[in-house]
């Protein structure tokens, strides 16, 4: 669904914001979004939105999200290219948002429950 079709306009007023977002004037519940449920978007913040395109991954490239949760930079990643990603964060609790999100998503991806800097814990 793209901000363009009649359930957007009619409802909300948005903003493209590069060559993969938009800017929602107001903010809006992400689950009165059209198609969030579906998981036809994602709603990373804007850091995680411009993170994902100075990384400028290609397919193939092995990628670690350290410190992922809730798993936006994550899922914007792998929304871009078919990469080898392992999303990390030290929260069982923050990790699940992670799991949540991909499975919405309809992601397929790593997740690991560990301290960055704990290597042995999840470098392979």
């Amino acid at each position: 669904m793209t901000p363009r079709s009649s359930s957007w306009s009619s409802r909300f007023v948005v903003v493209v914001a590069g060559d993969t977002g938009i800017l929602l004037a107001r903010p809006s519940p992400v689950a009165r979004l059209p198609g969030f449920a579906a998981g036809e978007l994602s709603v990373p913040d804007l850091g995680a939105q411009r993170a994902a395109g100075l990384l400028d991954v290609r397919p193939g490239q092995r990628v670690l999200d350290a410190c992922a949760a809730p798993g936006g930079k994550a899922s914007h990643l792998r929304e871009l290219a078919d990469i080898d990603l392992l999303a990390l964060d030290h929260s069982t609790r923050r990790a699940q948002r992670i799991t949540e999100n991909f499975e919405r998503l309809g992601l397929n991806a790593g997740i690991a429950i560990a301290d960055a800097a704990d290597l042995d814990a999840w470098w392979d």
